[in-house]
């Protein structure tokens, strides 16, 4: 992936439907989502999860579904180059509780998605993650043993006077 023609640290929010599932190079997509994301920038990314009802039907031949997408991403590994990015996890959810299966037009689709949120969330086949870039600022602290001792008040100053006393050299 080439560098985007935008300015490093300008854009508020990215989001990225399925565009690491279909990427070649989902590691430079998000360095260069990060270069041109502000500071405290929201990013969403949706994808396919490969462990999900449509992302183990594309082990079968001829299924293809989903089609095209052959680098599909688990939410958990995308949490973790996210995190080597400094990027604070906000959230993640998972939908589509659909079979897949051709020419499935499930209605009723609120009750798959209740059933399948609260007994088989793995099984999911997409997953919705949010992600805040964090940027912290180093503040220099001086070590202790280098600062400046204190100076007790009450000490008698150093004189400047010279001595006038001379020794006679005869004796």
């Amino acid at each position: 992936m080439r560098r985007l023609p935008i300015e490093s640290d300008s854009v508020d929010a990215v989001l990225l439907p399925h565009t690491l599932d279909y990427s070649d190079r989902p590691h430079a997509v998000l360095r260069e989502v990060d270069r041109v994301l502000r500071r405290d920038g929201r990013l969403v990314i949706l994808g396919f999860k490969p462990t999900g009802l449509w992302g183990l039907r594309r082990l079968f031949p001829g299924a293809g579904m989903p089609p095209g997408a052959d680098h599909l991403i688990s939410d958990r590994r995308l949490k973790d180059w996210l995190e080597l990015l400094d990027m604070r996890i906000e959230g993640t959810s998972r939908y589509f509780f659909r079979w897949p299966l051709p020419g499935n037009k499930a209605r009723g689709s609120n009750k798959w998605e209740q059933l399948g949120q609260s007994w088989w969330p793995e099984l999911a086949a997409c997953y919705m993650l949010s992600a805040q870039k964090r940027v912290s600022t180093l503040t220099p602290v001086r070590p202790l043993w280098r600062r400046q001792p204190k100076v007790v008040g009450g000490l008698a100053e150093p004189s400047t006077r010279v001595s006038s006393i001379r020794f006679d050299q005869n004796r």
